[in-house]
């Protein structure tokens, strides 16, 4: 096997992989399978499971000579992340301060 067709297979399983994930992340919630509280924790469970899923399919950590970049690579991952998490929460907890009506 050349290395081509090692890494179009790589690329092939990791694009069915996030597939497999996204989907079943979307049919829990479509069809109301798990209380919220569960749901939540399971949908956070299976981004975790696809962003290593990518990691290891798409961006090859640890798999080059020099990680040194990869390792850059997903530091910055990570600080994007946090900042769209708590931007996300911070959005959300102002619109429900301003639009939600008092009770």
């Amino acid at each position: 096997m050349n290395q081509e067709t090692g890494a179009f297979k790589s690329y092939l399983t990791g694009f069915f992989l996030s597939i497999l994930l996204t989907l079943a992340a979307y049919f829990l919630v479509v069809e109301h399978v798990f209380s919220s509280r569960v749901l939540i924790s399971i949908i956070i469970g299976l981004g975790i499971v696809q962003m290593f899923i990518q990691l290891l399919f798409f961006l090859h950590l640890g798999q080059e000579p020099k990680p040194y970049w990869n390792s850059q690579l997903f530091l910055f991952m990570i600080t994007i992340l946090v900042i769209l998490v708590i931007g996300s929460l911070w959005i959300m907890e102002n619109l429900r301060y301003n639009v939600m009506p008092n009770m």
